[in-house]
């Protein structure tokens, strides 16, 4: 059994064979190393999206009380869990981000690790590929092994604003909380918010004691209230102080390429949310963008296609169709085949539509029929894999000549020896 449990650990690690019993063998030690340690809280964040925004509030407002360790924001659970493991020492709190994209991945998570505290997020089609997850009932099931491994003493911290999140909380017998930004429903919710160029103001507030949370961070978007409301949650859950978290607020900044706004050509702005789509992180960057938007300024949205949705795929590409429709920015950038589904949703209001297939081709189209003017503001969304930055780098007069739509290179173009490639 044990062998074959061995053989099944090796599935996960798609390298060469000498590399994957490395790596195997390094979890190992992981293992044995997180055995002679003691944390107070391991707090393991699951879901289809939020994961790394909840993951560094989470560490910015712990790190604040006692030492804490958090896994790295831009690797892969199957190689970060071990890797952060490894660095514990005296840490008072682990704060691990889950993710999983293939069938067994949770049960792979937990045979090194087990969580005190489950912080589950929201579920959304990604990884819903055949050789992936294959479904959003797949999806919940294996993401749900985590709310299942706590023992009645865990804490769960959920969110009420999603129906397959709710409906995983149910099998938790222990402690659990819920959040929402809907005053009407989670024992944490969202009151008030405002977003401007300078960041998010948050008022937060908790049902089961009355208490208020102000926040003021550089962090733009109301959904970012989900990710504090999960901190809020656990403090009181576990008597932390409050003013360490609006504290640690303050001090937190957007990360690279997830909603960082920054200066861009002549004069107009760049809003870059091209690290991460997914049909709820779209939903969340396009308000951040409309929230944005001056009374004066064009709304550029430059957009990529989401990828791994699987059977949902032509389904979610219509739908961010309709909600463009209703946005109805100034220009709309729409990059690769599915997202011509999106573009053909589209039925008024947008001055001009611009569909390429790839990012260089895009760019060069957006050049000739238009030109950035000061007070824009571009919106830039899509993955990591569909390298969206060669948008920018064409219209800040770069020469790029790669067309690739998807590339699993995982680091920036600008360091591609393709980027020039024929």
């Amino acid at each position: 059994m044990k062998l074959n449990w061995r053989r099944q650990q090796l599935n996960f690690y798609h390298l060469p064979g000498g590399k994957k019993i490395y790596h195997l063998g390094r979890r190992q030690l992981a293992k044995v190393w997180a055995r002679w340690h003691r944390a107070r809280d391991i707090i393991m964040i699951t879901g289809s999206y939020g994961k790394t925004s909840t993951a560094y509030v989470l560490e910015q407002f712990l790190g604040r009380i006692s030492p804490t360790l958090a896994t790295d924001r831009n690797l892969d659970t199957i190689y970060n869990l071990p890797q952060t493991l490894l660095r514990w020492r005296k840490q008072k709190w682990l704060v691990l981000e889950t993710g999983i994209d293939h069938r067994g991945e949770m049960d792979f998570h937990l045979d090194l690790i087990k969580p005190t505290v489950v912080v589950f997020m929201g579920i959304t089609p990604v990884h819903a590929e055949p050789g992936l997850l294959g479904s959003k009932k797949q999806i919940l099931a294996e993401k749900s092994k985590l709310v299942k491994s706590l023992g009645a003493d865990g804490l769960l911290i959920y969110n009420a604003d999603d129906d397959y999140v709710r409906r995983a909380a149910r099998s938790h017998k222990g402690q659990k909380l819920s959040f929402s930004l809907d005053k009407r429903r989670g024992q944490y919710y969202l009151e008030n918010s405002r977003v401007t160029f300078r960041g998010t103001y948050f008022r937060l507030r908790s049902r089961p004691s009355g208490a208020v949370l102000n926040i003021k961070t550089r962090l733009l978007g109301r959904h970012f209230g989900q990710s504090f409301l999960a901190a809020f949650a656990l403090a009181e859950a576990r008597d932390l102080p409050l003013k360490a978290l609006e504290k640690a607020a303050r001090g937190m900044k957007p990360l690279s390429g997830r909603l960082s706004l920054e200066k861009f050509i002549n004069g107009s702005w760049l809003l870059n949310d091209s690290l991460r789509s997914n049909p709820a992180s779209a939903k969340a960057g396009l308000a951040v963008a409309v929230a944005l938007r001056g009374k004066q300024s064009r709304l550029v949205i430059v957009m990529g296609e989401m990828g791994e949705l699987g059977r949902y795929a032509s389904e979610e590409h219509r739908n961010l169709g309709r909600q463009l429709d209703r946005l109805k920015p100034d220009i709309l950038v729409a990059i690769g085949p599915l997202m011509r589904l999106a573009a053909a949703e589209i039925k008024n209001g947008i001055t001009k539509i611009i569909w390429a297939a790839d990012p260089v081709t895009a760019a060069e189209q957006f050049q000739r029929q238009a030109k950035a003017q000061k007070g824009d503001l571009f919106y830039l969304k899509g993955s990591l894999l569909r390298h969206l930055e060669r948008f920018n780098y064409i219209l800040k007069g770069q020469r790029v000549s790669c067309r690739r739509s998807s590339c699993h290179r995982y680091k920036p173009c600008v360091s591609c020896p393709f980027l020039l490639d024929k």
